[in-house]
């Protein structure tokens, strides 16, 4: 898969034409199933269960002057039956620092627990490699509309990710609120498909990796205009 997405990256290029996409403004939704297991000093499964959770929210991106680094603003709400996962409300944005060949990325998300507490996350990117190409991606608790199922941690290859409208997205493993052992480490996914002028369509989901029988899947859709040169 990374060979053939490496391989597509290098080949022409059709870009949308007249659609740089100065602001985007995007909304997506998602539904999922985190694996949430306790393990004895041996590293032995002693409980586990499945915990559902969705998230429904909005991102709002501006790139600056410079063409490549922008703000970008996210809020929505998440909902789950465990009281340890962050749940509520949640908002929060971040400065990314780009050129074409690298960038980073840093801010804070906000979000709510179950007892009425706030917590505050850093959320950080780093990226190596073309914006517009196949590149490396680091994410720790990603600035996305849906959180449940970016999950706190991911790295893989991203593509298309620049100002110029292309197919975009990102493939990669993640790591989610309860995950102690490799094994239980997803496959995550991230897709930005043009179907107009200014119109993104958005899929992304999850696929565990498992310690035990729990089920670990999610899934959302979202839609994304690009308004601006």
């Amino acid at each position: 898969m990374f060979l053939a997405l490496f391989a597509w990256q290098v080949a022409p290029v059709a870009v949308v034409p007249d659609s740089t996409g100065r602001v985007r403004l995007s909304v997506a939704t998602g539904t999922g199933e985190w694996e949430n297991a306790s393990f004895d000093c041996e590293g032995r499964v002693t409980d586990a269960i499945s915990v559902p959770s969705r998230s429904t929210g909005g991102r709002l991106d501006l790139h600056l002057d410079d063409g490549l680094s922008h703000i970008t603003v996210v809020g929505g709400r998440t909902w789950t039956d465990d009281p340890l996962m962050a749940q509520g409300a949640y908002f929060g944005g971040l400065y990314a620092a780009e050129v074409q060949k690298a960038g980073v990325a840093l801010g804070v998300i906000r979000r709510g627990r179950a007892s009425g507490d706030t917590e505050i996350r850093p959320t950080f990117l780093l990226r190596l490699g073309d914006v517009d190409r196949a590149h490396l991606r680091f994410d720790i608790y990603p600035a996305s509309e849906t959180p449940t199922l970016s999950g706190d941690l991911r790295v893989g290859v991203g593509f298309g990710q620049g100002r110029r409208r292309k197919l975009s997205g990102f493939v990669g493993l993640g790591r989610g609120p309860y995950q102690e052992k490799a094994e239980q480490s997803v496959l995550t996914a991230d897709l930005g498909v043009p179907v107009g002028g200014f119109l993104d369509v958005l899929l992304r989901g999850y696929l565990g990796g498992r310690s035990t029988d729990a089920r670990q899947w999610g899934a959302g859709a979202g839609l994304r205009l690009n308004l601006g040169h």
